[in-house]
């Protein structure tokens, strides 16, 4: 399976057309918060990796136990690295950690950050967490690019209207169809899969792109070991058989 590789899927699409009116907005009257959000295994993650990587944009995952100040100093150590070349280290009370960044931002608006799992500090209450998203987005004119799962905006929207209203832009992960699947794997296969094969993989893994990477994995160690360039339902049906 290639690695790196993302298809211009219609979640793609769309979402590189937000993503591209979101970074056109007039920052003196919006704020620099956009959001997207979906179900899990739908190509987010991969998309925020792929805007990061083919923009040098900045990139943070949250962890389940993300706290202000592991927060603040991730922040500050690729905002530094881009800033002076080496990511640098962030001392103090957390408010100087933040007034630090904040004065970094101001002094570089082109700045864009994607900050991957925003859903994790949402479940686990870190609210300091997403109010330093919001000072950073208020008081400079840096953008950030949240990524979290299926309920994050609803989430978002009954935490704190405030914070939510300042997320101008949304986009939606949705469900994936057959053709999004060809084109996945027309870029991400190492061997040609047969349209029928094709059908037969999107009704068993329901849409869900981390299950087509297992199953796409398993079709390639087969198509190895039978010396296979081309795989199609019968190659299929014939390795369950020999299971």
């Amino acid at each position: 399976m290639k690695q790196n590789k993302i298809a211009e899927t219609n979640n793609v699409l769309q979402c590189r057309k937000l993503i591209s009116g979101f970074l056109r907005r007039t920052k003196s009257e919006q704020r620099g918060m956009a959001l997207i959000y979906g179900d899990p295994g739908l190509g987010k993650t991969r998309m925020g990796e792929s805007l990061a990587f083919e923009n040098q944009w900045l990139y943070l995952r949250c962890q389940a136990k993300t706290t202000a100040k592991w927060f603040l100093g991730e922040i500050y150590a690729r905002v530094s690295r881009y800033v002076y070349g080496a990511p640098q280290t962030l001392s103090g009370t957390l408010a100087d950690m933040e007034q630090e960044i904040i004065a970094l931002l101001l002094e570089h608006p082109e700045i864009v950050m994607v900050i991957d799992e925003i859903n994790l500090p949402i479940q686990f209450r870190r609210w300091d967490v997403l109010e330093m998203i919001r000072d950073f987005a208020d008081l400079t004119f840096a953008s950030f690019i949240l990524v979290g799962e299926h309920n994050t905006k609803s989430a978002l929207e009954s935490y704190n209207k405030h914070f939510f209203d300042r997320c101008n832009f949304f986009f939606q992960f949705k469900k994936l169809d057959p053709a999004d699947y060809a084109k996945v794997l027309s870029v991400s296969a190492e061997i040609e899969i047969a349209d029928d094969l094709i059908q037969h993989l999107y009704g068993e893994t329901g849409g869900n792109l981390r299950k087509l990477g297992k199953a796409l994995e398993r079709l390639e160690g087969y198509a190895r070991v039978r010396k296979l360039t081309r795989v199609t339902i019968d190659d299929l049906k014939k390795k369950a058989e020999a299971v």
